[in-house]
């Protein structure tokens, strides 16, 4: 609290400097900082997404200084946005898949919010700057470079249902789940649409997911991307031979059945 955090690089990648008081960090994510000290003792805060519990530790230039802990920031609740989408059209509607009409999932969203510039919830309303994905720019001429247009795009949805607690892509679940297949050396554009009113950290296995924004222009590199409630997100990867991984690195998600094998064949 009180001092800036400079953060130069997500996922192992450079970005360009965005000075911050906060950010989220999703399972699986990494954020590279740079922070100054400017008293003998700082207080690292991290509370977790709902504010039931937090974990703080010292940063200290002087031997045994300890600094005050704050209190945690008060609850704020889902909105209606987080839970249908976009208040009207956003020009883009949802396709939905047969496999989503049953138990398996009890919401779907017609027009997901496309805003990579929300901190999502419990970030909003707080008077410290808060890091979105909409201030990631990655730098460097080798990823830019590689930024070539997909050849085609796979849209997939994040489902669940919560009372049963059932977590899938598009209503299958992984033991009944065929592969997504990509062939090598292919650009492929993903779009994920969160149909569940929870974050979900989406982990791919082996390549790099260049996450675009709403107007498909290239943002940043990533290998773990926050998916908010009914949120729509794009990146692009290309196909790397093998076969690989890919779920919500939440284990209680993952081992529910969001988790998919990408076949690279």
């Amino acid at each position: 609290p009180g001092l800036k955090i400079k953060v130069v690089g997500t996922d192992g990648n450079d970005v360009a400097p965005v000075d911050v008081d906060d950010f989220r960090i999703g399972v699986a994510e990494t954020y590279d900082v740079i922070v100054t000290p400017t008293k003998d003792a700082h207080t690292i805060f991290a509370q977790n997404i709902d504010r039931s519990g937090y974990v703080a530790t010292t940063l200290a230039t002087k031997k045994g200084a300890r600094p005050a802990i704050p209190a945690m920031d008060k609850i704020e609740w889902l909105t209606m946005a987080d839970m249908m989408g976009a208040m009207g059209s956003n020009g883009y509607n949802a396709k939905h898949a047969k496999t989503e009409y049953d138990f398996k999932s009890d919401m779907r969203v017609d027009s997901p919010r496309m805003n990579l510039d929300d901190p999502g919830i419990n970030l909003r309303n707080i008077d410290r700057k808060v890091l979105n994905y909409s201030q990631l720019r990655s730098v460097g001429d080798e990823i830019m470079a590689e930024q070539r247009k997909p050849t085609r795009e796979i849209e997939i949805h994040l489902t669940g249902n919560m009372e049963r607690y059932i977590w899938a892509l598009d209503g299958v679940m992984f033991k009944d789940a065929a592969p997504v297949n990509i062939k090598p050396g292919e650009r492929v554009r993903i779009t994920l649409v969160n149909d569940t009113m929870m974050n979900h950290p989406m982990h791919l296995h082996g390549m790099w997911s260049d996450l675009r924004m709403p107007s498909g222009e290239f943002q940043v590199r990533k290998h773990t991307i926050m998916v908010q409630p009914a949120q729509k997100i794009s990146f692009d990867v290309t196909g790397e031979a093998g076969r690989w991984a890919w779920h919500c690195h939440l284990l209680y998600h993952m081992e529910a059945g969001m988790f998919r094998e990408v076949a690279v064949v």
